[in-house]
């Protein structure tokens, strides 16, 4: 089973040519894999050379809109603080940050400050706008991470706004025959991406294969599963 796009692409970028080169070497790629390389590919990636945000950019968000649930994320921060019985030294943890403006909004003389990105573009956005802040109130400090693993061991509240449903998933289709693992293929004759039911059982497909509850389509995110581990 082949789905067709509607519309051929007029425009083609240097990672189409890449994952299209992909495709034609090793053979279809799972959706995640196709995610990933599109959202965060080192030279390519959208997010990765993701510039401007907000009105100037492609979208924006509610931080960018209005202050309000900035202002509401911080109330609950503070009782989750108070709930921990107020410690001297405690990290608040933004994951993919974005422009800043929401940690810009929710700055409550936080000690220490942690933002998980991957992006070198919206890293200099954001420091921009936060080192402004604190300069001006030195109470807290800014730290920039990569990965979550490299953030410092002590009492920590995590905020993240449109973060988990970025991530790259797997995604699945049940079809009379059973339940098949979705991939990207490449059609010659559109010269664009196409969608292909893998015959086969993938390793991700394994672990839903057997579900009793079984919808006609269903998705996998191990990037969401894995980060939540980690915050445990």
């Amino acid at each position: 089973m082949t789905l067709r796009t509607a519309n051929k692409i007029v425009t083609v970028n240097k990672l189409h040519k890449n994952i299209k080169y992909q495709i034609k070497s090793t053979g279809p790629i799972a959706v995640n894999d196709f995610m990933r390389q599109c959202s965060i590919n080192a030279h390519h990636g959208y997010y990765t050379n993701l510039k401007e945000l907000g009105t100037c950019g492609d979208f924006t968000t509610a931080p960018e809109v209005s202050p309000i649930f900035s202002q509401i994320l911080a109330l609950w921060a503070v009782n989750e603080w108070i709930c921990l019985g107020k410690p001297k030294n405690i990290s608040l943890v933004e994951l993919g940050p974005g422009s800043g403006q929401m940690m810009n909004d929710v700055l409550k003389n936080v000690l220490s400050i942690n933002m998980i990105e991957n992006s070198e573009n919206l890293e200099k956005v954001q420091r921009k706008k936060l080192m402004l802040l604190q300069n001006i109130n030195g109470a807290f400090k800014v730290n920039w991470h990569k990965s979550i693993e490299t953030i410092p061991k002590s009492p920590t509240i995590f905020i993240a706004n449109e973060f988990f449903d970025a991530l790259p998933i797997h995604q699945f289709y049940k079809k009379a025959s059973g339940w098949h693992e979705i991939f990207i293929d490449y059609d010659d004759d559109f010269d664009n991406f196409s969608i292909k039911l893998n015959p086969n059982v993938t390793p991700a497909l394994s672990i839903y294969k057997n579900s009793a509850y079984q919808p006609v389509c269903r998705q996998l995110s191990p990037d969401v599963s894995s980060n939540f581990l980690k915050f445990v």
